[in-house]
């Protein structure tokens, strides 16, 4: 499949140290595709400040369960490190999944 990228807008309300990592999830049941950052080395997490806005820019290449085309939901969140599980940041304020994910609509592939 053809390479996209997605950049994903943070504002931080308040600061929260490090210990996380972001991610993205585009959903397919039963299939998923998931990307995460660990690693914000030019401006670590426990640096953020109340007030700042951080670009998150992912590579996208969907596995072949994504071809066929169709429309699918895409959810972002903060995730508690390793991030190889489901703990984390809770969503206090705005729509979430029950998850903690954030919905930021739903992404067209063909």
């Amino acid at each position: 499949t053809k390479g996209r990228h997605l950049r994903v807008y943070f504002r931080v309300l308040r600061p929260f140290g490090g210990g996380h990592c972001t991610f993205v999830h585009l959903d397919r049941s039963p299939a998923r595709f998931s990307e995460e950052h660990r690693d914000w080395s030019a401006y670590p997490m426990s640096l953020w400040r109340a007030g700042d806005v951080l670009v998150d820019d992912y590579a996208v290449r969907l596995p072949p369960a994504f071809r066929g085309g169709g429309d699918y939901p895409l959810y972002v969140g903060v995730g508690v490190l390793p991030c190889s599980d489901d703990r984390r940041m809770p969503i206090t304020a705005g729509a979430n999944d029950g998850n903690h994910r954030a919905a930021l609509g739903k992404v067209h592939v063909e």
